[in-house]
């Protein structure tokens, strides 16, 4: 069979047989009918031998003739223009008959349903304060929430003594209120318990506080509180950083705040018109759920205004349930009477972070690609959570970050903007991020003023760093930590104290953290080794770090300044010049490095992991 030339046309697909009937029966309809009514005609003028008529009547067939082949051509084209624009026109009803759906389900709603709709909507996607580098794409909340364990405590008097048994607890034991458990299993108790009706749920920055409050939300909001066995309320989800200047300035009460301003600002919220007395009297059934956000983002000259004004809300309205959240060292300012029962949220444990993981794989790859390759995404998804859990799991140090969602975040987006690759490499990257991060993104996302750039911040926390290095501690009391950094907050012309800048960085960056009463140390000794590392660097003078190759105590110092010097070559020579016993240190350097090293300091080093690999295989041969 030859096959069609180039240019020839392709054939078209050959029509269903029904529609092939029915064309077929119209087009008949439309070219023989008025050719039929002459034929009739034509036929009876023969008969009656109506030669005259005949003559008159046989122009007529023949254009009626014309008219039959004209119109096999006509109906078919105008068939398929029909069928095109019909095409458009369904697709177009369909759009129009959602849009008025939606339109008449929102004309019919009740108020109640508006609200949730738009207060919904307000979190519906993930999104991480200050952390939204290119190349982070913004996922459904619902694909990424892990369930956050809470840790229950014991309530306490004034003067700090711990009492025996919380009010509304009744009878359970002190050891059943103490358990672990997550937000759900407290919300199923309000019901029944007074004190759980006003809540402060406390954690460092990062582990998800507001993330929290968003999923609760919009799980009420979408109506599925009732899988939890949650009781059915109204979310109110305010935002105490935006809302701090109205509170202590205007002091209005609470439906006023919700009504006027906490409407409008929802997305749709300028449609609402609220019912008379719609939240004051949803306040007073007890059939709202009031959650303040972040009181640490309240201004310090503010929160005893907005703490009081919270304590009276929930004082002159006892039936709702009321839930704040705070960093712990912002609410150790909360000067009016606290929520009743306090709240810790519990480090990511390993199930969790392998969890959060494969849910933020499988979001990201679906997100970019589309429908028709889901399947694609779910395996690539599946391969490299797989990968980078592997890793975190390995290494006692990124297990330990990982216990932090934020930080777990910022791992998981690295590795995937690199491939998958292993993560050692490019550690010293990853820890420059987290501290722009920490100092600078986060407190300007959350309108927070620290009084220094964050570079300017850094610079006095490397000083810190490189001390305490020198100093072989790990901790220092608030004293000794502000005589050193008062120097380098002159030099760089803070205004600052260094009691302050101490305080801050503890309460906002939290790089700094207060584990003692007025005893301080970095969240993590790797943080000081990676800020002394980079004080080196800016001293140029990596010849402190040669002097100390032996001590164990700056190794990671050695490796965090080996990945962050732009050229590491003059000192991966300078170790090797040490003789054998600093080759393997040499080595690990190399490989905490990106940068490109000298070409013969690499050929050396690679010979070694030969010479290493050759001699383990003897090894295992021989045993």
């Amino acid at each position: 069979m030859t096959s069609p030339p180039p240019d020839a046309p392709n054939p078209k697909p050959e029509k269903p047989a029904p529609q092939r009937f029915v064309e077929k029966t119209a087009q008949s309809l439309i070219r023989w009918s008025p050719l039929g009514g002459t034929s009739w005609l034509v036929g009876h003028a023969i008969l009656k031998q109506d030669w005259l008529m005949v003559l008159i009547l046989f122009p007529v067939t023949v254009v009626c003739a014309v008219w039959a082949n004209y119109t096999e051509g006509f109906v078919e084209k105008i068939g398929e223009l029909a069928r095109g624009r019909g095409t458009n026109d369904a697709e177009g009803l369909a759009n129009w008959m959602r849009a008025m759906n939606e339109a008449l389900k929102w004309q019919l709603a009740g108020f109640d349903q508006k609200y949730l709709k738009c207060q919904g909507s307000q979190c519906s996607e993930q999104i991480t304060e200050g952390f939204t580098p290119q190349g982070l794409f913004v996922a459904d909340l619902e694909d990424v929430f892990v369930p956050l364990a809470i840790s229950r405590e014991f309530i306490h008097c004034d003067d700090g003594r711990r009492l025996p048994m919380q009010p509304g607890l009744g009878g359970q034991s002190i050891e059943q209120i103490t358990t672990e458990g997550n937000i759900w299993q407290l919300l199923a108790e309000t019901p029944q318990r007074q004190s759980l009706r006003q809540m402060a749920i406390l954690a460092y920055g990062g582990y998800g506080k507001t993330t929290l409050l968003k999923h609760i939300t919009y799980t009420y909001a979408t109506g599925r509180q009732g899988r939890y066995k949650a009781p059915k309320l109204i979310p109110v989800l305010l935002y105490l950083r935006k809302w701090q200047k109205v509170i202590a300035d205007e002091k209005p009460t609470l439906p006023d705040l919700i009504t006027k301003h906490h409407f409008p600002s929802l997305p749709g919220g300028q449609d609402l018109e609220a019912p008379p007395h719609w939240a004051k009297l949803l306040l007073k059934k007890g059939k709202a759920l009031v959650m303040f956000d972040g009181f640490d983002e309240v201004a310090p000259s503010l929160r005893p205004a907005v703490s009081q004004w919270i304590t009276d809300q929930m004082q002159h309205y006892g039936k709702p349930v009321f839930i704040l959240t705070s960093r712990p060292g912002g609410y150790d300012h909360y000067t009016a009477e606290k929520p009743k029962t306090k709240l810790r949220v519990l480090p990511f444990n390993s199930q969790q972070r392998q969890e959060f993981i494969t849910k933020w794989y499988v979001a990201q790859e679906s997100i970019v690609r589309d429908r028709q390759k889901r399947k694609q995404a779910q395996q690539s998804a599946t391969e490299k959570s797989a990968n980078l859990i592997r890793q975190i799991e390995q290494q006692p140090e990124l297990a330990d970050m990982a216990k932090n969602p934020l930080l777990l975040n910022m791992i998981a987006f690295y590795h995937r903007s690199r491939s998958g690759q292993e993560l050692p490499p490019y550690r010293a990257a990853l820890y420059k991020e987290i501290c722009k991060v920490q100092l600078g993104d986060r407190p300007i996302f959350k309108l927070i003023d620290l009084p220094l750039e964050a570079g300017e911040s850094q610079q006095v926390l490397q000083t810190l760093a490189l001390e305490m290095m020198h100093q072989n501690q790990e901790r220092l009391p608030k004293a000794e930590m502000i005589q050193i950094v008062d120097p380098r907050l002159k030099a760089v012309g803070a205004t600052v104290e260094g009691e302050n800048f101490v305080d801050l960085i503890a309460e906002v960056s939290e790089l700094l953290v207060e584990p003692e009463k007025n005893e301080y140390e970095f969240a993590h000794l790797s943080f000081q080794a990676f800020l002394a590392a980079n004080e080196i660097m800016q001293r140029d003078a990596e010849d402190l770090l040669v002097e100390k190759w032996q001590e164990d105590w700056w190794k990671d110092t050695m490796l965090f300044y080996a990945g962050s010097v732009k050229n590491p070559s003059s000192f991966l020579r300078k170790l090797l010049d040490k003789g054998e016993e600093a080759v393997s240190l040499a080595d690990a350097c190399r490989k905490n490095t990106s940068k490109k090293i000298d070409r013969s300091i690499e050929i050396q080093l690679r010979g070694i992991d030969s010479q290493i690999a050759s001699c383990a295989t003897r090894s295992w041969r021989g045993s």
